[in-house]
């Protein structure tokens, strides 16, 4: 599971290397995202990814907000502004609102949080498995200390740590590769600071 939330830069930093890695995962990885709701105001965003799967439209819509969240920089956190949004890129307003207020869109939208209350994830993007929880990430400034997560051994057999005190995301990483990618997301437990990802997916 790959929680996000659309008004988040880093998410919208990750978002393109993660679509193609989802394309060339292996066939026996099924990813799903999830939209997170810390507050009241994330809601509006989070059923609109679910607005977007209900009609099909995930392909054509998903990216699209992001850019204009991000590039454009479009408010878009409300029903009626994503609803006017998205009447403006295909998706009449109305049928937006019909399938914003559906039981299918609100019960998703519903598990979606439980999951992410589950999980404690606590910042965004954040991944996990089934069964396995994501550790607490107490503030940024924990993402410099040398790693004390389950992964600290794998990371280090790749080249993310590679002596005491030192940041375990420390670049090189061996993970330049499709198949390394797939590996190292596959094993992963915990948040990823943005320096780690641009380490993996930036040339």
């Amino acid at each position: 599971m790959s929680f996000f939330w659309y008004s988040c830069p880093h998410c919208n930093h990750f978002e393109p290397a993660f679509n193609q890695w989802i394309k060339s995962a292996p066939k026996d990885v099924a990813v799903r995202r999830v939209p997170v709701r810390f507050r009241d105001d994330f809601e509006p965003q989070q059923r609109a990814y679910y607005v977007f799967e209900a009609l099909g439209l995930l392909e054509t819509l998903h990216a699209k907000l992001f850019h204009a969240i991000h590039t454009e920089k479009q408010r878009l956190d409300t029903e009626a502004a994503l609803a006017a949004w998205a009447d403006k890129n295909g998706l009449p307003a109305a049928r937006f609102k019909e399938t914003y207020a559906s039981f299918g869109v609100v019960t998703k939208a519903k598990r979606a949080t439980q999951s992410m209350e589950a999980f404690k994830v606590r910042g965004v993007p954040a991944w996990a498995s089934p069964g396995v929880s994501i550790p607490t990430v107490p503030s940024p400034a924990a993402w410099s200390a040398p790693c004390r997560s389950p992964i600290t051994s794998w990371l280090r057999c790749a080249g993310g740590a590679k002596s005491k005190g030192e940041p375990w995301f420390a670049p090189p990483l061996n993970l330049k590769s499709p198949a390394a990618r797939g590996c190292f997301l596959a094993n992963c437990r915990v948040r990823i600071p943005l320096r780690l990802y641009t380490a993996i997916f930036v040339p």
